[in-house]
């Protein structure tokens, strides 16, 4: 399992919306598990995300992308 600190955003999209999800929710000041809350899923998935473990869902982009009023497609 890759760890957050050791993602190529370079390396494929998902390791940078991983990297880019860490950065966005650190800048906001916000834990892994506010960010689930606003999500409706626990810390661990978040941190998951976060390890480009596994893929955050278009559905949980989209409400990140919109309380945080970021502009990201996935399409």
């Amino acid at each position: 399992m890759a760890r957050a600190d050791n993602l190529d955003p370079d390396h494929n999209p998902w390791h940078w919306l991983a990297v880019d999800l860490r950065i966005w929710r650190i800048e906001r000041n916000l834990s892994q598990a506010e960010v689930g809350r606003m999500c409706g899923v626990d810390n661990s998935r978040v941190a998951n995300w976060e390890s480009a473990s596994a893929k955050l869902p278009q559905m949980h982009a989209e409400t990140l992308d919109r309380v945080w009023k970021t502009s990201l497609d996935l399409s």
